[in-house]
């Protein structure tokens, strides 16, 4: 079957949301990154075909050479909350109703959690033109205000945004964003603020908001020895039908990508 290419919506400023729902602004904010995932929403497989194991790889615990567990290197491998990608998922979930962002990016790889960097960088950047000149949302000012405290203590004011390089293939545009976001400083505290700023700024009446992945799923887990993918549904900062993938290293499952940023192919 010819491979099926999903092209993400050109960067829009949300200037042209100023008159629709928080949650709105900020899905639009999302879509012009691409963080929204691709295509339509996944049907719910029926029960026992969700998930598609393969034979792993021999790990290096079953190893005859692998070295003796001792606490410096066991540590890790006995985490309960990595123990698999489900366990992670559900780990990631239940920290981001807690607005947790320290236990958030702990369930990402390294690599993951400077591409999280990326995101919210991303995000805060467009939100940022889009209300800029806005009188209309009462919650825009503390949301400007938060936001911009954050982006002037830890991003370079020389750091470029990215524009046309999102209309080009995913696998080039995940480098690069992440190249950039190695360049913010504390990248920790810079997450948490935003963070809080996006969560303070989509708060609902019910307390939900689009950060706090409250009804969030993740379908078709297809695992294939070290590396699994799968599909999340209303997840992080209010993405739906993003590709989440995971690997496994020493035991302990985590996120290695959550999202596209670019063109995607299926």
């Amino acid at each position: 079957m010819p491979a099926a290419l999903t092209v993400t919506v050109t960067p829009v400023p949300l200037s042209r949301t100023r008159l629709v729902p928080m949650s709105q602004a900020l899905l639009l904010a999302l879509v012009a990154i691409g963080l929204t995932g691709c295509g339509g929403s996944p049907a719910k497989p029926p029960a026992g075909v969700a998930k598609q194991v393969k034979p792993a790889a021999q790990s290096p615990a079953s190893d005859p050479a692998a070295p003796a567990a001792t606490p410096e290197n066991t540590s890790a491998e006995n985490d309960a909350r990595f123990t698999s990608p489900e366990a992670t998922f559900l780990a990631l979930r239940k920290a981001a109703m807690a607005s947790d962002t320290a236990q958030i990016r702990e369930c990402f790889t390294p690599g993951g959690a400077v591409e999280l960097t990326g995101a919210v960088w991303m995000i805060g950047t467009y939100l940022r033109e889009g209300l800029e000149d806005d009188t209309t949302d009462e919650r825009a000012p503390a949301f400007m205000a938060a936001i911009g405290q954050a982006f002037e203590k830890h991003v370079p004011a020389d750091l470029p945004f990215l524009d046309q390089e999102l209309n080009q293939p995913n696998e080039k545009v995940r480098p690069v964003v992440r190249a950039l976001a190695a360049k913010i400083r504390q990248p920790e505290e810079f997450f948490a603020a935003v963070f809080k700023a996006l969560d303070d700024y989509s708060k609902q009446p019910d307390g939900s908001s689009d950060t706090s992945m409250k009804d969030s799923e993740m379908l078709d887990l297809q695992i294939d020895g070290d590396t699994a993918t799968a599909t999340v549904t209303k997840g992080l900062f209010g993405f739906d039908d993003a590709p989440i993938q995971f690997v496994r290293e020493r035991g302990q499952w985590k996120i290695e990508t959550l999202g596209d940023f670019g063109l995607t192919t299926d």
